[in-house]
């Protein structure tokens, strides 16, 4: 099973970061690995997830943190804060709400 196999249909196929094509040909895992970062789109997803979605995500600090942390610590840590105390669903960034329950999450 690939690192990808288990993501939703829009992250593992539709994704402008999937589709991107300097990504694709280089075969680069993260985009801070391309001599072109940050480039206009990774730019672009920054100001969206910032301030368009419910809770706020910083995709260039999450890259950093990889770095820094190691990928397997940064994943716990990501688990722990997108993970429902409710009832174990995941937390959408985008409006906020469980996937498995419907509860509404704020900022952590």
């Amino acid at each position: 099973m690939g690192p990808d196999d288990c993501k939703p249909e829009f992250c593992s196929v539709r994704c402008t970061i999937i589709q991107c094509e300097k990504r694709r040909a280089n075969q680069y895992r993260f985009c801070d690995q391309c001599p072109d970062f940050p480039c206009e789109f990774s730019r672009e997803r920054e100001k969206r997830y910032q301030f368009q979605y419910a809770l706020r995500e910083s995709p260039l600090t999450n890259l950093r943190e990889i770095r820094e942390l190691g990928r397997e610590r940064f994943l716990e840590q990501q688990r722990s804060r997108w993970t429902c105390g409710e009832c174990g669903g995941v937390i959408l960034v985008h409006d906020g709400i469980c996937s498995g329950c419907g509860k509404a999450h704020t900022l952590q």
